[in-house]
């Protein structure tokens, strides 16, 4: 679903989806997926308030995964005044994103990490090469890395 001006989907060189949903509502929002990014199952991506999400290179997604940039509601507090505003998700280059995560606004993943099975991730990650899981993940794992390879 689109609704709005000057919004953008791309996808980079030899990506591929096996089933997913996109989502921009408003204007001058972005999704941006990196070169060789694998989303091999069922992926719902939702972005709205001029925001962005941006998935680098050489990522690999399982299935059941959402993120989204923002709420879709308003959350106000006693004066009325917004408190929920959307904000951008980063997700680095050669990241591995398990089954059944979401990931919300503001979240950045950085580079060579695993985001474990039904982890939910509402903060920015500065550290690579970890291992996130848990709700809300937390880093349970340093100085790891991954490959598609089974080896």
């Amino acid at each position: 679903m689109f609704i709005g001006d000057n919004n953008v989907i791309e996808f980079g060189t030899d990506c591929h989806a096996t089933s997913g949903s996109f989502y921009i509502e408003d204007s001058h929002n972005s999704i941006v997926t990196g070169d060789h990014t694998n989303y091999a199952g069922k992926i719902h991506i939702a972005c709205t308030e001029s925001t962005n999400i941006r998935v680098g290179d050489n990522c690999l997604f399982s299935s059941e995964i959402v993120i989204r940039s923002g709420d879709s509601h308003s959350v106000v507090d006693r004066n009325g005044d917004r408190i929920n505003h959307a904000k951008d998700v980063t997700i680095q280059s050669h990241v591995w994103i398990g089954f059944r995560v979401l990931i919300t606004k503001g979240a950045l993943i950085s580079e060579n990490t695993i985001v474990g099975t039904g982890a939910i991730v509402t903060n920015s990650f500065e550290e690579g090469n970890v291992v996130l899981a848990g709700v809300p993940a937390k880093i349970v794992k340093r100085d790891v890395d991954w490959t598609n390879e089974r080896i």
